[in-house]
Order: C-alpha cells, then structure tokens, then sequence
C-alpha cells in the first residue's frame, strides 16, 4: 500500500484491532478508527476503546448503530431460535453491520483502505485473459481483472474465516487483515509493549449476551412447554419450549435418575422433544444437507474437487463429496461421511484447502 493514503480502522478496541493499528502506524499510513456503538454494549467496552485510542493518540470515531444492530442481529436471532433454528449471530452481525452499514458509511468518507483486527489473510492476484474486441484491426488484446482470495489465518486456533463468507469481491478490494498473518502469541506481545492493560483478554463470543444464551431465549420468545419421549415414544419428562434446544446437545435435558440424554428431533407439530442416551446415536448422523442464501467470493460456484465443508466454527472442516446447484439457487452438499448433528441456521462455510471459497446457511 501507499503510504501516503489514508487507512480506516474498524476498531473495536480490543487487542487485535489495537495492534493493527500501531502496525500501520509504524509503517507511516495516516490511521483513523471507527467504532461501532450498540445499545448491547457495556459501558466498559466503549471506555476500552477510548482507552485504546489515547495509547494510540488517535481520535476515535464513535458510530452509534443500535437501532440497526436490533433489526439485523438481534431480531435476526430471535427470529431464527423461534424458528427452530439455531443461528450464529457473529455471521449475521458481519455481513450486514461490520461489513454492511459500518462499511459502507466508512467507505463513502473517501478512504483508501478499510483495516480490520480479522484472523484471516487476503491476497490480490492480476489475472490475464486473451479476449477479441471489434476494431478495425481485429487484434487480439490482453486484458487484466483483480480477484481477491480468503485464505485461513496462519494461527488456526484463532482463524476467523468462518464468518466472512458473505465478503464480496468489491469489498476485498478495500480490505486488509494485517493480523492474519500473525500468531495470537505475537499479538499479545506487541499488546504488551504497547502497554495495553486488557492484553489478555479474549473477546466475548456473542457480545449481547451475558451468561447462558438460553436465559435470554426464555426472556423474549414464546415458550410451550411439552413432553420429553425417547425412540420408543416413551415420556420421560418434560421440556421448557422447543426453540430452546439444539439437534445433538445435552443440556437443559432435565431428566431425573437417566440419562445423560442428547437432542434427537424435534416434532413441532407435536410440541414433543425426541432424545436418546447415545451420544453416537446413528440417527444422529447424516452426510447430505442443503445451503440457501449463498455466497461464493470468487462470484462462482467451486468446482467439486478437493472441497471440505465447516459445519460449526470449532469444528475441523470435513471432505465433500459432491456439491450441486439447484433451480433455485441453493446448494445441495452430500459428504464423504456421515456427521453428528447437522444443524439448520448454523453456516456451512465451504473450503479448497486453506482457501475459504463461500458458504450459505444450513436448511
């Protein structure tokens, strides 16, 4: 890059984006941070960002986006839980607040380029094409486009490609992951020079909660309770709403004297919550599912070969077997074997290797 041109910092505040910052600094790029405010924020998480900033001696732009965050991300998870299903909000609240409006609002101010504290690396490549244009002479000429690629970070434990598979080609174009490079012992490290008080901290996963997820699910959905039966149709107890479990968990499964008891189906239609006491139940185990509001970065669909799937973030990715599109744009995946618990709202996040090619969302 440049040095002359101006960089923005999506800036959180915490360690990574700190750093990223002080490492453009350090190279001469002139840095100006954006954070964005939400009413889900504590008052702690706005007061380390402009704690942040003055180590930093940078102002900080604070962009208050509440009424937003509630539409898309929290609405979006209530949504998707009443629905019997179970999302992952960091993947909504990416595409369309970090990377959506955030991005946006940014973009127009005229920078050069947008930084984030993202574990993941991008890479540019010129690629050539031989094409015929009508002229009089009817050469041949050479045309060059740009193509960004994703590729997972270089510390695999704190690899964050997973959310970004909305990312377009256009906003590639302004992005840049400086960390992605990086051990998160290396960053710690340079946190620490940096004198930054909070440089052990780790981020919190889903920032609008505090505690059990499912104490906020009881506080703003409709909840039936219903019967708890197992294979045989037998009742073995009772649940507290079926919005509150999830295909293959043990918990909030309060059966007295048995168990343990892991989540088999649930009948909707029913109100009945099916279990089992095998963890490796064979009916917990499917190779083929379908994707739905896809999107795959190049702008085409991944050929089928040498693919591997992301079913859930801390989960390795697993071998593809086939991939197919259907008439109405979805995706069907089938798997060279069968997996635990598939579940539907969760992202399917598709890789060739160490490059993370797209994804959609698990129907």
């Amino acid at each position: 890059m440049d040095k002359e041109k101006k960089i923005a910092v999506l800036f959180s505040g915490g360690v990574d984006s700190v750093v990223v910052t002080k490492m453009m600094q350090e190279q001469g790029f002139l840095c100006e941070l954006f954070f964005m405010k939400t009413d889900f924020f504590s008052e702690n998480i706005v007061k380390k960002a402009e704690e942040s900033a003055k180590i930093l001696g940078l102002k900080i732009n604070i962009i208050d986006l509440s009424k937003e965050f509630q539409q898309n991300v929290i609405e979006y998870f209530k949504k998707e839980y009443q629905n019997n299903r179970t999302p992952n909000p960091c993947v909504m609240c990416n595409k369309t607040m970090k990377f959506g409006l955030l991005f946006d609002k940014v973009r127009k101010l005229g920078f050069d380029k947008i930084i984030t504290g993202h574990y993941v690396k991008n890479f540019k490549f010129q690629i050539s094409s031989q094409v015929m244009r009508r002229d009089k002479n009817f050469k041949k000429n050479d045309k060059q486009r740009t193509e960004y690629q994703l590729e997972v970070a270089e510390d695999r434990k704190k690899d964050q490609s997973y959310f970004l598979w909305n990312l377009t080609q256009e906003q590639l174009g302004y992005l840049e992951f400086p960390v992605g490079g990086m051990q998160k012992s290396e960053v710690i490290k340079i946190a620490k020079e940096l004198g930054i008080p909070f440089a052990d901290e780790e981020s919190q996963d889903i920032c609008f909660l505090d505690g059990d997820h499912n104490k906020f699910l009881q506080e703003h959905l409709n909840l039936k309770q219903g019967e708890i039966k197992n294979k045989q149709g037998e009742v073995l107890g009772e649940h507290f709403g079926l919005p509150l479990y999830t295909i293959g968990q043990r918990r909030w499964i309060k059966i007295g004297g048995t168990g343990p008891y892991y989540v088999l189906r649930k009948d909707i239609f029913e109100n009945t919550l099916y279990v089992t006491n095998s963890f490796d139940d064979p009916d917990l185990y499917a190779d083929e599912f379908t994707i739905s509001d896809v999107n795959w970065i190049s702008g085409n669909a991944p050929k089928a070969e040498n693919l591997s799937v992301k079913l859930r973030y801390l989960h390795p990715a697993v071998d593809i077997k086939s991939i197919e599109n259907k008439e109405n744009g979805e995706y069907n995946i089938v798997l060279k074997e069968k997996q635990r618990a598939i579940t539907a709202g969760q992202s399917g996040v598709v890789y060739g290797g160490c490059t993370l090619l797209g994804g959609g969302i698990i129907k």
